[in-house]
């Protein structure tokens, strides 16, 4: 049986006020921030299937982060760090100069003393590490990404270097190993690279760890891509992440009908889902010189693109500029080398798809003429 499958984690009354007993005193700003990223960035950051109004589902999805956060004043300090700038970005979506500024300056000062604190850890630490350790790591991280900082690649270095030591992403609970997981392979996009990570087991598509509760769930969605298109279009690792793609289009469909439909299982088979199609989309090679460079390949190329694009602004919602930015870019570069004009002859509804998503990625007009 899988580690982080083979139990449920109920949360207790008392548990609300996760910041009662930090090991860092926890000031009314603080509180504001950590508010922020339960309430604000959690839900946007993830499969639209909870949202702001239901904090308990979202304090049950963050479950590993918020017990690091009490118990690792550096977990704290890079978490708060990432609810700054996700304020510093919305300010300055608003043209809030000075309110930008400052919470910008905020989240560098946090992130400053994550980074300190990590590496104080890390002159005495050797071996394994704790979860709080590979949280925060995992957060300076993504950070690093969104604020267009090359040291990302360090951070990311380090984050599957602290994971493997520690006995790999299954012996992370399974909250952690889904936030990790996800970020682990965002940070390989970026490097234009498969992920350094393995997928962490899921109930749901690994059989050591299935169990009747899965099977029961998955006798509900487990049904063939209905798409004749598509199975004539896709290689087999992309088909299976179409397949997947229903999956969470159903989810997400029946949370925005019915909320009170979607239950504990079910957000646990979207994070889950959610993971390894995000996975698969990255794992998908990437050119090197003298491979993989024909006009077969950057149709295929240009299908993953989309699907990438799909999962970030369909199943989730509000990705960052500079991550759609790679995408607009990579995938106009994959049609213009997929011959258009005979290799999607016979998929018309498939190429129309992926134009429609461009089309839909780019945030500017000049972007929108140019995709056209």
């Amino acid at each position: 049986m899988c580690h982080h499958c083979s139990s449920q984690i109920a949360l207790r009354e008392e548990s609300f006020d996760f910041f009662a007993s930090a090991a860092v005193p926890i000031t009314p700003r603080f509180r504001q921030l950590l508010n922020h990223f339960i309430e604000i960035l959690t839900p946007v950051t993830n499969p639209v299937i909870y949202g702001p109004a239901d904090k308990i589902v979202i304090t049950s999805a963050l479950i590993d982060i918020l017990r690091s956060v009490v118990k690792d004043p550096a977990c704290l300090h890079a978490v708060i760090a990432d609810a700054a700038s996700h304020q510093a970005g919305v300010r300055k979506e608003n043209n809030q100069v000075e309110e930008h500024k400052l919470a910008q300056e905020e989240a560098d000062t946090h992130r400053s003393k994550a980074i300190s604190l990590v590496r104080a850890r890390l002159q005495y630490q050797h071996g394994s590490f704790s979860t709080s350790t590979i949280i925060t790591v995992r957060h300076l991280g993504v950070m690093a990404i969104k604020q267009g900082e090359e040291e990302f690649v360090a951070h990311h270095d380090g984050l599957a270097e602290m994971v493997k030591l520690s006995g790999g992403i299954d012996a992370l609970p399974r909250t952690a190993a889904y936030h990790v997981s996800k970020a682990e392979a965002q940070m390989a996009w970026h490097r234009q690279r498969t992920p350094l990570l393995p997928p962490f087991k899921s109930r749901f598509y690994d059989a050591d760890c299935w169990d009747e509760e899965a099977g029961m769930l998955l006798d509900q969605f487990e049904r063939p891509c209905e798409d004749h298109h598509l199975w004539t279009s896709l290689c087999p690792q992309l088909f299976e992440v179409a397949c997947e793609l229903q999956h969470l289009t159903r989810l997400v469909e029946t949370y925005s009908r019915t909320p009170r439909l979607v239950t504990a299982l079910m957000r646990e088979f979207a994070e889950d889902t959610y993971a390894k199609v995000q996975y698969n989309i990255v794992s998908f090679p990437f050119p090197c010189p003298g491979a993989c460079d024909t006009p077969e390949y950057h149709r295929q190329d240009a299908l993953r693109v989309a699907a990438l694009i799909y999962l970030n602004t369909a199943i989730r919602v509000k990705p960052y500029d500079k991550f759609l930015q790679t995408l607009i870019t990579r995938l106009s570069g994959s049609l213009q080398k997929s011959n258009v004009e005979e290799l999607w002859v016979p998929h018309q509804s498939v190429l129309l798809w992926v134009m429609f998503l461009g089309y839909h990625a780019c945030r500017g007009k000049a972007e929108q003429e140019c995709h056209c």
